[in-house]
């Protein structure tokens, strides 16, 4: 007779930490632990752009998201962009703790 497939060997939970940490290790190894740990503490985090990539990598995807946002919205100056982005931001959450009782 077969077991049933709630049965669980006796030494399955040894392999729990194993699976958890080979997981985990690209993580560590990319030193992202601390990201990884504030996301699930926090719900969202922040990587350092040094972090991501190459800096170059990084100035041009930054050069190409201003592109599209001055395309998009007629926006010149890519530092005003971000700006009015992070105040939006800021007033999206503010508009949620007044909705939710929160302060």
């Amino acid at each position: 007779m077969a077991e049933a497939a709630t049965d669980v060997p006796q030494d399955a939970s040894r392999d729990v930490p194993n699976a958890v940490d080979a997981m985990l290790a690209p993580v560590r190894e990319l030193g992202l632990a601390q990201y990884v740990a504030e996301l699930e503490q926090y719900g969202y985090t922040v990587i350092p752009p040094e972090r991501v990539a190459a800096p170059e990598f990084v100035e041009r995807v930054r050069a190409a998201v201003l592109r599209v946002a001055h395309e998009r919205t007629g926006v010149e100056d890519g530092e005003l962009f971000i700006k009015l982005a992070a105040r939006q931001t800021l007033a999206d959450e503010e508009r949620l703790r007044e909705g939710s009782g929160r302060r």
